[in-house]
């Protein structure tokens, strides 16, 4: 038998109680805004949230601050450090986060300061993560919104404080787990993009000493076209073949349509408007909003032309870089051997990440499956 469920059996031996947000709540309350027609309210010593920084974390610095003269003529008020914030419209809304300061916020953050004697904040904070999207789905109106009355209302499973502190340790370990591999993730993208962007720049010229010269990418690739686009009537949300399309997500469908099939090879997949750019060796369709296909013809390696993509300042020239633009930017098109080696190192450099990622992945099911377990009180 484990720690926590021996607290649980000696603590909670009729089962675990439940309680609304207002009842194990010191405190709990909106922000405000300072008038935006007075900068003196702004740019001062005084942290203030937005509701776009609650992301299911833990908040260690506002991104904006307001001035004392700002806080004093505005409904905003100061939170107190280790209180359990929740978003009440946005694109966030009814995520939550907790804060390691004392903060102000603006008037879309629910601030919920609790009763310690009560309840653990990041005990409330696990709870409501947890029903993010049972919360969410309650919201009301056009914007989607929540408000004080409705989240003081929310019931959650109390336990005692001892049982409450167990769960707390478990899944805050956890999330410590998560959290570490999603820093070294990040160093590892931050070295790989500036050692691409060195290979492919300054340290080419001592790869290829007689020189290297800059070719029109559309020059060098051929633009493959499907056999049939499909529509979005024929996306499957499970199938044999995916189907490659534009936006949040890569893959966006599946089909068991052999006719609509680009034919097995290597790839570089460029998105009109997301501007992504990716690499396949796949057999997969094109979807209805469409990508463009490219094969890099003889003497260009597919996967020195995806490097060379990706380190072309594509996205941060504004939004219309569509592929009539893009094909008439340039690339350095060194010997066969020097883009094999340049591939080598980059390759290394990204299955590193790639496995990383990997990690992360199942480190985060696991964490939802210990979570949704211990949480249900079974």
């Amino acid at each position: 038998m484990s720690k926590l469920e021996e607290l649980i059996l000696k603590n909670c031996p009729k089962g675990v109680k439940f309680a609304k947000i207002k009842e194990i709540c010191s405190s709990l309350f909106a922000g405000g805004t300072p008038n935006t027609s007075h900068s003196e309210y702004y740019d001062g010593e005084i942290p203030w949230l937005r509701s776009g920084e609650i992301d299911f974390n833990e908040i260690k610095k506002a991104e904006r601050n307001i001035t004392d003269l700002g806080l004093r003529n505005s409904s905003a008020k100061w939170i107190k450090a280790n209180s359990v914030l929740m978003a009440m419209t946005g694109a966030t809304v009814a995520k939550v986060a907790t804060n390691t300061f004392d903060t102000t916020a603006n008037q879309s953050v629910c601030a919920m300061e609790v009763d310690n004697q009560k309840v653990n904040y990041k005990y409330l904070y696990y709870i409501l993560e947890l029903n993010y999207h049972k919360i969410r789905s309650s919201a009301q109106g056009a914007l989607t919104s929540l408000n004080l009355a409705m989240i003081k209302e929310i019931s959650i499973p109390l336990p005692p404080l001892p049982v409450q502190e167990e769960i707390v340790r478990i899944l805050d370990s956890m999330a410590d787990l998560q959290n570490n591999i999603e820093a070294e993730l990040k160093e590892r993208k931050k070295q790989y993009e500036h050692y691409r962007e060195q290979i492919l720049g300054e340290q080419l010229s001592k790869l290829c000493p007689d020189g290297v010269g800059n070719v029109r990418l559309g020059s060098i690739v051929k633009v493959v076209t499907a056999p049939k686009k499909l529509n979005k009537k024929d996306y499957l949300i499970s199938g044999i073949y995916p189907i490659v399309d534009q936006g949040q997500k890569f893959i966006v469908a599946y089909t068991n349509d052999e006719s609509a099939l680009v034919p097995k090879d290597d790839y570089v997949i460029f998105g009109d408007h997301t501007r992504e750019i990716k690499f396949v060796n796949f057999k997969f369709a094109q979807g209805a909003d469409g990508v463009k296909i490219l094969k890099s013809k003889v003497g260009v390696l597919p996967r020195y032309l995806y490097y060379s993509m990706t380190n072309l300042d594509i996205i941060n020239r504004g939004y219309n870089r569509h592929w009539t633009i893009v094909q008439e930017m340039e690339i350095p098109l060194p010997p066969l051997p020097v883009q094999e080696e340049i591939v080598r190192i980059l390759d290394s450099m990204t299955a590193l990440q790639d496995n990383l990622e990997a990690e992360l992945v199942e480190r985060r099911k696991q964490y939802e499956y210990y979570r949704n377990k211990i949480l249900s009180f079974e």
